[in-house]
């Protein structure tokens, strides 16, 4: 049988999007997906939690019987998990995974926090992006899921830093075999010094199978170099003993959620309206933060402008101003 591409496949997709008549919205796109693998009583991962916008969901899944891991590195939205999500079951973490130990340069993204990573990646609005260096504390996940029997999924969303966050999973991969969703896009690993081939190479080597976020099969290296930066840049990593029935998610009710309303239950919705306001607390927040910077940075300003005064009314400032005067003529 010949064989279709991956794009050729997908060119229905294309076609509608490009005509405005579809919309894709990955983040439910995902949500729908998870939704329909977990149960309560799981054990999930968030890697990059940010403000929450799946780990809320995440933990409706599993329920109060499951059990939830968040890492966020950056302070003010850790801080901002930390108040808004006090449940028994989630353990949050002030950390980057790498496959690293210590502490390390981190690029913070002012303008577009989401952007941040460990490596400053190419930003999809620079003139909004902002960066600045701050340190960040840098570990392995297989440090954090030694006491684990069983992860059903964990979801990846680090700005390029993905493979190495994978090489830092080792026994996770090995042991657990958990159902893994990554964001992968050369805008973002480039900057890690990856190609696309870099995932693929390692789901192989670990068992896994890649699935693209509208649950194509992605059977080879051709398919998957074809899918990478073409409509979206969400997959799945799926071990090889579960690739036969995730696939047959692509032939439920609700396959594809952008092009039908999805979760509409009042339960989903208002989900749906907790994490698009912990995006808008979570930017307050940082706003708020740069406002007392700045704050802080005037007042400084007043009293430097306050002792410049006074050393110029005072006597010995009169009393040496003809040496200055010298000093003056002779760097000249």
């Amino acid at each position: 049988m010949e064989r279709v591409s991956m794009r050729s496949r997908m060119e229905g997709v294309a076609n509608l999007l490009s005509r405005g008549i579809i919309r894709l919205e990955f983040e439910r796109m995902l949500e729908h997906v998870y939704r329909q693998i977990l149960r309560p009583g799981d054990t999930v991962i968030d890697i990059g939690a940010h403000a929450g916008r799946h780990l809320r969901p995440l933990l409706e899944c599993i329920g109060e019987s499951g059990r939830a891991i968040a890492f966020e590195p950056l302070p003010f939205a850790y801080e901002q998990l930390c108040s808004t999500l006090p449940h028994s079951n989630l353990s949050l973490h002030n950390v980057a995974l790498s496959n690293k130990d210590g502490e390390f340069d981190f690029t913070f993204a002012e303008g577009s926090p989401e952007e941040s990573g460990l490596i400053q990646r190419t930003f999809n609005v620079p003139e909004l992006a902002r960066p600045r260096t701050i340190r960040v504390k840098v570990h392995q996940l297989d440090e954090f899921t030694q006491d684990l029997s069983s992860v059903a999924y964990i979801k990846i969303d680090i700005e390029g830093a993905e493979i190495d966050c994978l090489r830092g999973a080792g026994d996770v991969l090995k042991r657990l075999r958990p159902i893994i969703s990554v964001e992968y896009g050369s805008l973002a690993f480039k900057a890690y010094g990856h190609v696309p081939e870099s995932l693929y190479d390692l789901a192989t080597e670990a068992g896994y199978v890649l699935f693209d976020i509208f649950l194509n099969r992605l059977e080879d290296r051709t398919d998957w170099v074809e899918a990478v930066d073409f409509l979206c840049w969400d997959f799945f990593m799926v071990p090889g003993e579960k690739a036969d029935q995730f696939a047959e998610l692509a032939h439920t009710k609700g396959a594809l959620p952008y092009l039908q309303e999805v979760d509409s239950t009042p339960q989903s919705t208002l989900l749906q309206l907790e994490a698009t306001q912990a995006e808008i607390d979570l930017q307050g927040a940082e706003l708020e933060r740069m406002g007392s910077l700045q704050e802080h940075l005037r007042q400084e300003n007043s009293c430097l402008r306050e002792e410049l005064r006074a050393l110029r009314n005072s006597t010995s400032w009169r009393a040496t101003e003809p040496l200055r005067k010298v000093l003056s003529s002779l760097r000249r």
